[in-house]
């Protein structure tokens, strides 16, 4: 998998779409019924530039093209001009670590890219200076990407094995062992919101043994992609495959199940893929669970339960 800077998804709102589209031109909007039939692209294309010639051409392919993109988001995804600039990673800014009852450490990354590692790698180390660590909350909710290769690395965080992993393509894969090992008890929490790479991750954490999922089914939308670069300096991305297990098994539209399933709840769970204020968020002092987040409750108990058995095995 090539890298790319940066690895920003352009996604497009259907419901902008929509909105444009009727503001210029209200006698398009279609009833449930006329979903059923729709009539040929070129005919209306050619419709619109008969009678509304004021619309421009240009307008008409974006928000043709801006559809497709919406209709089939989770198979095609459009990466912007690659920059001829390196840029190092921001690992502040891709991932949220602090740690609660002053002995749990907690790290979300919103993406799977080439600075998530250095992220967990970072804000692991933090914490674990200032405190002996009894576990790790890994949150994967609302994590995504598709940046398999990363997944070798940040596996090596966990074990130090050369493990088989998966297939994305490109043959097995093993697990590459870092400088920083992760010792204390893992926790990853999953839901509907975690998709690929995400996925893939979970997926991983539990073949290769090295944590206990908590939460609710991912989104089932882990894939390989071909790369087309196109004319205007961008690439799309096709997902045209499956990934696949080191033991051959896929990861399909099922998505992973966790270990231990948590029932959906109305409250909204900290949408840690808005990025934009982290560095604020990470508080000086330890935080405590909040209510309203009953995964990262069942996680932290979790953890806490673990650390009581093996005092007691101890004594």
């Amino acid at each position: 998998m090539k890298d790319y800077q940066p690895m920003t998804w352009i996604r497009f709102s259907s419901w902008s779409l929509m909105g444009s589209l009727l503001a210029t031109l209200p006698s398009l909007a279609l009833s449930d019924e006329a979903t059923l039939s729709l009539p040929a692209l070129p005919e209306i294309i050619e419709v619109i530039q008969t009678h509304l010639p004021a619309i421009p051409q240009e307008d008409i392919d974006r928000a043709a093209i801006q559809g497709i993109l919406t209709e089939f988001q989770s198979q095609l995804e459009i990466i912007p001009t690659r920059s001829n600039e390196a840029t190092e990673p921001d690992s502040q800014s891709t991932a949220l670590t602090r740690y609660y009852d002053s002995s749990i450490a907690y790290l979300a990354s919103p993406i799977i890219d080439g600075a998530a590692l250095a992220a967990i790698q970072q804000g692991y180390n933090r914490l674990e200076s200032e405190n002996i660590l009894q576990g790790l909350i890994l949150d994967l909710r609302h994590v995504s990407g598709s940046e398999y290769s990363e997944l070798t690395k940040i596996t090596g965080l966990f074990t130090n094995k050369s493990l088989p992993l998966l297939n994305w393509g490109e043959g097995i894969k093993n697990s590459e062992p870092q400088p920083t090992l992760i010792k204390t008890p893992l926790v990853a929490l999953i839901d509907e919101t975690t998709q690929g790479a995400g996925e893939a991750l979970a997926a991983l954490i539990r073949t290769a043994k090295l944590g206990i999922l908590v939460g609710r089914q991912t989104a089932g939308e882990a894939h390989s992609y071909d790369e087309v670069p196109l004319k205007t300096g961008q690439t799309l991305k096709l997902a045209t495959g499956s990934i696949l297990l080191a033991d051959g098994e896929k990861l399909g539209s099922a998505g992973v199940s966790p270990d231990i399933f948590v029932h959906k709840s109305s409250a909204i769970p900290e949408n840690v893929s808005d990025s934009s204020n982290l560095e604020a968020q990470t508080p000086e002092e330890p935080l405590s669970i909040p209510s309203n987040d009953p995964i990262l409750t069942r996680g932290f108990e979790l953890i806490k339960g673990i650390n009581i058995v093996k005092g007691r095995n101890r004594s």
